[in-house]
């Protein structure tokens, strides 16, 4: 994805879930983020949302950054789900301009009986890859 300089213009992607998000329902995602080397640092967030259409970003549910251009990072992270969808997006932030971020092995999947703090979104941390 690359975000550009000087223009509110943005990659974006939409990936079609196999089974719809439920709102209220608790969800783990995981994937993977790098950036392309010679395009500054620090890389501004890769932003993620839930959708019920492709070509919309819909309700951001997780933004961060996207790591360094020398390895992987991994993201995982426990959320419910504030709406239902039909689409997972990512898109990267106008808060970092001319930056490339890749996007790779993506997994969300029902996470039942987790407990989660009242604010309905848990981080639990990140790795490099």
């Amino acid at each position: 994805m690359h975000q550009k300089a000087n223009t509110p213009d943005d990659d974006a992607f939409a990936l079609d879930l196999s089974s719809a998000v439920i709102s209220g329902g608790t969800y783990t995602l995981q994937f993977y983020t790098v950036g392309l080397a010679g395009f500054g640092s620090p890389l501004g967030p890769v932003e993620v949302g839930l959708s019920n259409n492709s070509g919309g970003f819909g309700t951001m549910i997780f933004s961060g950054a996207a790591g360094g251009t020398a390895s992987w990072t991994q993201f995982t992270f426990v959320f419910v789900a504030p709406t239902n969808a039909a689409f997972l997006t990512f898109r990267t932030s106008a808060t970092r301009p001319n930056m490339y971020a890749f996007v790779d092995n993506v997994s969300l999947v029902p996470t039942p009986g987790v407990a989660l703090p009242l604010a309905g979104l848990f981080f639990l941390g990140r790795r490099k890859r």
